[in-house]
């Protein structure tokens, strides 16, 4: 499903010391598998990294330009979070939390104080973000065969 998605769109991937994306760039940075605690972690992280690339311009045109205690950014985290743990379960992957959780919900909370349809709302963009890797990484699967493993 990664290599599908990210050869469909045209994604670049590079390894790094830290998890991101980077819309300016169009570019998903990872660390190496071995830098994670265990596999489940690496896949969780990387599908929460692919759903926010689908908030680019070019692809479902979500905000992704606000600061870290901003409402845009803390909706655009629980986006990406649900739609990592959709993508975990689409595989029966468990996801575990992580550290930076805690970051994370106290951004949420905010955002739920303020605004009462803050998670039905990203709720509802984490299902399109997920249907929309599904898809594009089915229609390359379906183009192409058996591809090569190589995603970076």
């Amino acid at each position: 499903m990664i290599e599908g998605y990210l050869r469909s769109e045209r994604i670049k991937g590079q390894h790094s010391d830290r998890a991101c994306y980077i819309p300016s760039k169009d570019l998903i940075e990872m660390p190496q598998l071995g830098q994670f605690r265990d596999a489940e972690s690496f896949y969780s992280v990387f599908f929460h990294e692919m759903t926010h690339s689908t908030g680019a311009e070019k692809r479902l045109e979500r905000d992704l330009t606000g600061g870290f205690n901003s409402k845009s950014y803390a909706k655009e985290e629980l986006v990406a979070e649900l739609g990592a743990a959709m993508l975990c379960g689409a595989i029966n992957l468990e996801q575990r939390p992580r550290i930076d959780h805690a970051q994370y919900i106290a951004g949420w909370l905010t955002g739920l104080k303020s605004d009462p349809k803050f998670v039905i709302q990203a709720s509802a963009q984490a299902q399109k973000a997920v249907d929309y890797i599904q898809q594009k990484a089915a229609f390359y699967r379906d183009w192409n065969g058996n591809p090569t493993p190589e995603i970076f």
